[in-house]
């Protein structure tokens, strides 16, 4: 018996509340507004190519060599379990034998960039970043 009493009343305040909602006005924040604006995107620099390289990690140091805008895929291989670090850009990725280290760089000012092989503090390639020619 309560708990008819108790969903009665429950019904009774949903109706009430959706009643009282309705008929209050809404009011006019100025959220809504008849002006247009138009923003201007510059337009995208020209697109660079995508340059895939492999660098050994025993052999001699590789120079790479990219324009500002390429996509540079690099990977790394090793004889031995090791880490792989290019400091100048945060990247630090861990390399077995069996797996090589991957690197999916897009790099957007000129510099060199060392690519380290951690364990034995050697670089074992260099990443020469130029400016695009303008065209």
């Amino acid at each position: 018996m309560a708990a008819r009493r108790l969903i009665i009343v429950m019904i009774s305040l949903l109706v009430i509340s959706s009643i009282a909602a309705a008929l209050v006005p809404v009011a006019e924040n100025g959220l809504e507004d008849d002006t247009t604006t138009t923003t201007t995107t510059p337009p995208p620099p020209p697109a660079g190519e995508v340059v895939r390289e492999t660098v050994e990690a025993g052999g001699k140091v590789e120079r790479i060599r990219v324009r500002v805008g390429d996509r540079l895929a690099l990977r790394v291989r090793v004889k031995r379990p090791s880490e792989i670090a290019i400091p100048e850009l945060g990247q630090l990725v861990a390399v077995d034998p069996a797996a090589a280290a991957s690197f999916d760089l897009l790099p957007d000012e000129p510099s060199t960039y060392r690519v380290r092989l951690l364990d034995t503090d050697r670089t074992i390639a260099r990443i020469q970043v130029v400016k695009r020619a303008n065209r």
